[in-house]
């Protein structure tokens, strides 16, 4: 369980996009978790990002994976350049834990930002959350003694918790309307995390973590302390 030892729930912000200005920004509003989404360059560099698409946030018609990291770097987005995933453990190590998503679930695709995290000694700080558990006993299995933490997408608001760990998953990452108090009590007997996509309102924030989960991932960093105001 990678919150294990953390005050829950915990707030795990997160931002579809991460420049090397908002990383600054981020690491003052001393967050404990982030939560991102990455794809892959032309030479295979894992950058953040929530879309491939260059178009819907910049003047550049193409894909990520058709720029080298070289030339993605030249795109200003929101004036600033894009953080490769390597470059954001790095600057967060030892002050929150990464969830990072897969923007597409394949083997060869993980195999990077397993390399990247690697790298700077992120893995036990970390998880990738994957949306097949397929993928997630391949990578268990390829990487696993690596100490990698692999997360599920899940929207089955009743899953098989046996099956899910003896396929490797670490945890499970449930939009908060299919949440149940018995699927997090289950997991937790299996020692899986369960957290919480999207709440952006206090109120449900109260709601999911009556429910005893791990962690609420959101855009507000402030929802826990706004939640308090309304109990």
């Amino acid at each position: 369980m990678i919150l294990k030892d953390v005050k829950k729930p915990v707030v795990i912000l997160y931002r579809d996009i991460v420049t090397r200005k908002s990383l600054n920004e981020l690491l003052n509003l001393g967050v404990r978790a982030l939560y991102v989404i990455t794809y892959l360059t032309k030479d295979k560099v894992p950058v953040v990002l929530a879309t491939e698409d260059l178009s819907t946030i910049s003047d550049v018609g193409k894909s990520v994976n058709e720029l080298s990291i070289n030339e993605l770097m030249k795109i200003k987005i929101k004036e600033s350049e894009l953080v490769t995933i390597e470059e954001l453990a790095r600057s967060v190590k030892d002050k929150m834990l990464l969830f990072i998503r897969s923007g597409i679930d394949d083997l060869d695709y993980v195999r990077y930002v397993v390399d990247a995290l690697n790298r700077v000694d992120y893995l036990g700080k970390s998880a990738i959350v994957l949306h097949e558990v397929g993928l997630i006993k391949k990578v268990k299995e390829m990487w696993g003694s690596l100490g990698v933490n692999c997360m599920l997408y899940l929207t089955n608001p009743y899953p098989n918790i046996s099956m899910l760990k003896r396929a490797g998953v670490d945890g499970l990452v449930m939009p908060y309307s299919l949440l149940r108090s018995r699927t997090v009590r289950e997991a937790h007997t299996r020692d899986m995390d369960v957290i919480a996509w999207l709440v952006n309102d206090p109120a449900i924030f109260i709601k999911v973590s009556s429910l005893g989960v791990d962690g609420v991932i959101t855009e507000r960093p402030e929802i826990a302390r706004e939640a308090e105001g309304l109990v």
